[in-house]
């Protein structure tokens, strides 16, 4: 040691600064100390000594040369050892850490990893940044030191990782995770950290800590450069945050997959060229909308379509789906309908997607023309309502646009819709109301024939007593209208069978129906129709009206006048009494059936029931006069059987007289019609003397000055 300090350069013992003979003097000088020290205790001899002897700076040249002899003797061991002794008595020396890297050094050539590990881990402890070796150091100028301790925290790293996949034991798991955030503590803003988050997230996810490997994984995919190591970290990403979002539920759940929604976001636009980018787009389509977040949406679909026309036709239909329903909220229909379409003409569409498919199309027509019936368009909202494809929709569609056309008055082509609805659609829950439709279109378009069977149809068809009451009435006006006698009676009789109520209501009809019977000819229908009316009003009770009243009034004076030409058909012939009593009991019966008429108090019918009951007595009196006289009477019996007719006759000539003049006097109360005018007319041919006089005319002359 004596020669060693007396061949130092500047106090430092360093054989390489010499030459020639004093090189090597002190080179053997220095086998000679290092051999002594491998003698006694190694590098605790060293360390004793210099405890001893008082502490050098060159100190490591001697715990060198100790430790490449052994490891020159293949002492590898007993090498690492030594380089370690240095390190402890030194730690903060600036040649420690390459001492520590000697001890890793022999204890890799010595094959023995466990103890590899442990240097390297002994590395870490007296190196790391947060040390007391770089108090008053910078990383800078220490890059060898800075660079191992580097390598170190990835071998640590791995080597953890590797053992936790291999064994899968909780330790290793821990430690790997530990030395992995170790390294990202002090080498994040590197280029190997990109590798190094993946790593870390890749355990995380095989350990299933899903939330946690997000983090790194995108760390890794988006903090760094855009390669292929960066996409492959965020489609991870996008699987960890799948993995991590089935264990949770509620507002946990919809916040994560938002922020699982948002990273494949990021992802598609980060890496445009990845093979699942546009999977991962179709994703956030899908579940964009379905979360209301529509406008992401939106532009997501729309990138899908521009930037990968050619990807699969399955990801084309989300984008086209979601594109249709957006722009159907948003009241976009003509660009709605658009991408309806096109989701529908893609091959290899699967039926139970094309068919919410084709009824979304339908109802965005449908919502199109709704619009444009608000906007008061009204042939183009018909247009588009009669556009609808074969949907749920398109009956409704069809339905409102008969409707517009009908508020428009457009009745032609109503019927023409509701028609070919019917037609189409015998069975549809819409048929009934399109048959009244139907009608009141053909009987507004003049078509009363057409209406008419509708509203017999209508009849026919409803459960509603109201309906089909009023159908039928329509369908009797119509019929009537058009000319179809016929059918308006069969209409009339079915009314006022089943309707015996309103009363009124249906004594019209009856009253309508005995002027078709008689325009047939059908007296037996004629006096059935009026003993119906008669009956109905007799029967009303409070329901009784007075125009009730005043049909059952005239159907009583039609009976009557049947009893009174019943009357008046008889001839009074020989046997004069035989004929005579059988018009007498036609008489009576006629004189009973206007009694009844003038009953009802109309004045009309009180006129006609006295004028004709006077008529009845004239007649008699009359026909007495003229009947056919007993052959074989000589001139004296006849003028006495003459002289007897009128005395027979006079009474009835006289009662005739009274009853027009009844008759008459009702001038004095307002009422004058025909009848009584008839009255004056028969009196004026009874009695001419009195009511035969002609009518004097005062003529006025005015002079104007």
């Amino acid at each position: 040691m004596t020669l060693l300090e007396f061949s130092a350069v500047e106090d430092r013992i360093d054989p390489e600064a010499l030459t020639g003979a004093e090189r090597e003097r002190a080179e053997d000088a220095l086998r000679a100390v290092a051999l002594g020290f491998s003698y006694l205790d190694g590098a605790e001899a060293i360390t004793h000594y210099f405890d001893t002897r008082g502490r050098r700076d060159d100190e490591d040249v001697i715990y060198r040369q100790l430790a490449n002899q052994y490891l020159a003797k293949e002492r590898y061991s007993d090498a690492a050892t030594t380089f370690r002794a240095y390190v402890e008595q030194n730690p903060r020396d600036h040649r420690a850490p390459g001492m520590q890297l000697h001890v890793i050094e022999s204890y890799r050539r010595g094959n023995f990893p466990s103890r590899v590990l442990a240097a390297k881990r002994e590395f870490v402890e007296l190196f790391d940044f947060d040390s007391p070796f770089w108090d008053g150091r910078e990383a800078a100028d220490y890059p060898g030191v800075v660079k191992q301790l580097e390598g170190s925290l990835t071998d640590l790293a791995r080597h953890h990782h590797a053992a936790y996949q291999r064994h899968g034991e909780e330790q290793h798991f821990e430690l790997a995770v530990q030395w992995y955030r170790h390294y990202l503590k002090h080498f994040d803003g590197t280029p190997p950290a990109q590798a190094m988050h993946f790593l870390l997230a890749e355990l995380l996810f095989e350990h299933e800590d899903y939330a946690q490997a997000v983090v790194h994984y995108e760390h890794s995919a988006y903090a760094f450069e855009a390669d292929e190591n960066a996409s492959t970290a965020g489609y991870a990403a996008l699987l960890a945050y799948h993995r991590h979002g089935r264990d949770l539920d509620g507002d946990a759940a919809e916040a994560w997959e938002r922020r699982e929604l948002d990273s494949a976001g990021r992802f598609s636009q980060r890496f445009p060229d990845h093979p699942q980018t546009p999977n991962v787009l179709a994703r956030v389509i899908d579940r964009r909308f379905q979360l209301g977040d529509h406008d992401i949406a939106d532009a997501a679909a729309r990138r899908l379509l521009e930037h990968y026309p050619d990807t699969a036709p399955r990801l084309q239909l989300t984008a086209w789906s979601v594109l249709g329903h957006i722009r159907f909220e948003r009241q976009a229909y003509p660009a709605a309908e658009t991408a309806y379409e096109e989701a529908l003409a893609l091959p290899e569409l699967p039926s139970e997607r094309a068919a919410p498919l084709q009824e979304a199309l339908a109802a965005t027509i449908y919502r199109h023309a709704e619009q444009l019936r608000e906007e008061g368009e009204v042939t183009a909202a018909v247009e588009e309502f009669l556009r609808v494809p074969e949907s749920e929709v398109q009956a409704i569609a069809e339905y409102d646009a008969a409707s517009l056309l009908l508020s428009h008055q457009r009745w032609e082509q109503a019927a023409e819709v509701l028609d070919r609805f019917r037609t189409q659609r015998p069975d549809h829950e819409l048929t009934p109301e399109v048959s009244r439709r139907l009608a009141v279109a053909y009987r507004e378009a003049g078509a009363a024939g057409l209406a008419a069977a509708e509203f017999s149809r209508i009849a026919n068809a409803s459960d509603d007593e109201d309906i089909r009451q009023d159908a039928l009435q329509e369908a009797g006006e119509l019929y009537r209208e058009a000319g179809d006698y016929e059918k308006e009676q069969a209409a009339l009789v079915a009314y006022v069978d089943a309707f015996p109520a309103p009363l009124d209501q249906n004594l019209e009809a009856r009253r309508r129906l005995i002027e078709l019977y008689a325009a047939d000819n059908d007296a037996r229908q004629v006096r059935a129709q009026r003993e119906a009316i008669i009956a109905a009003d007799r029967d009303a009770g409070e329901q009784r009206t007075p125009r009730s009243r005043y049909l059952a009034a005239h159907a009583r004076l039609a009976l009557a006048d049947e009893a009174r030409a019943a009357f008046m058909a008889i001839e009074l012939s020989n046997p004069l009494e035989s004929s005579l009593a059988r018009k007498e009991q036609r008489m009576e019966e006629a004189l009973a059936a206007y009694e009844q008429a003038a009953d009802y108090r109309v004045a009309q019918v009180t006129t006609a029931a006295t004028y004709r009951t006077a008529e009845i007595y004239a007649h008699l009196a009359k026909a007495l006069l003229e009947s056919e006289r007993p052959p074989g009477l000589d001139a004296a019996a006849l003028d006495e059987y003459e002289l007897l007719l009128e005395e027979q006759a006079y009474p009835f000539e006289e009662q005739a007289i009274e009853l027009h003049e009844l008759n008459i006097a009702r001038t004095r109360r307002g009422v004058f019609d025909q009848w009584v005018r008839q009255s004056y007319d028969a009196l004026a041919q009874l009695m001419p003397a009195r009511y035969r006089k002609p009518e004097r005319s005062v003529h006025v002359i005015e002079t104007l000055d």
